[in-house]
């Protein structure tokens, strides 16, 4: 998945080729890998994992925000998170970061709405922006899938070279 995430990370910066050293890229290619694993794991399309978080972070493992949001796919702590004791629940907002793992919390949130909605566009409104609503579509989901596409032909072109 390295060499797919390489290639992935430079087209979605606009680069023709990967920079020689740059630790930014290098973040951003590890997580693509952490993220592209996990979401296999849990079943879920990687081109639309890669998007979002692409979308939410750039592909980074960004800190957490003024919204309560953190991780690759800034998903809230407070609500998808485990508690201090391990246990995570739908009807409490008591997540912790220390038993927080931010890959597996982020791929399962969109796990959570990609079920809940059954239709990709309600779900990345969801993911997003909490409702869908005109102006979700427009600014969140038109540009997630925008990615989406782009990562999508990245993935098939590479299995084609295989």
């Amino acid at each position: 998945m390295l060499k797919e995430c390489i290639t992935i990370v430079a087209a979605l910066l606009g680069a023709a080729n990967p920079p020689e050293t740059d630790k930014l890229f290098d973040e951003r290619v590890s997580v693509c890998a952490n993220l592209s694993i996990e979401a296999f794991k849990q079943k879920v399309p990687i081109d639309v994992t890669l998007a979002v978080a692409w979308h939410e972070s750039n592909l980074t493992n960004a800190g957490t925000n003024s919204s309560g949001c953190s991780g690759p796919m800034q998903i809230k702590i407070k609500y998808w998170c485990p508690n201090t004791k391990g246990i995570w629940s739908p009807l409490k907002a008591d997540g912790n970061l220390k038993k927080c793992d931010l890959v597996k919390r982020g791929i399962f949130t969109l796990k959570y709405y990609l079920k809940r909605y059954n239709h990709l566009d309600n779900a990345l409104c969801a993911y997003g922006w909490g409702k869908c609503t005109d102006e979700a579509k427009e600014k969140y989901v038109k540009q997630t899938l925008k990615y989406k596409r782009k990562i999508k032909k990245i993935l098939e072109r590479l299995e084609d070279e295989d």
